[in-house]
């Protein structure tokens, strides 16, 4: 495995949790693996 290959790139930020899991699914969608940091402290701010 490259370096590259293992590094951790942000996408995007978003202001809700339906966009960022809209977002996450179009990824896994395109076997793009990903995760979500911080989706249960975003769901308390909406």
């Amino acid at each position: 495995m490259s370096d590259e290959a293992g590094k951790i790139v942000v996408y995007q930020a978003y202001d809700t949790v339906m966009m960022a899991n809209l977002a996450k699914t179009k990824l896994d969608a395109y076997g793009i693996p990903c995760f979500l940091t911080e989706e249960n402290s975003l769901s308390f701010a909406q």
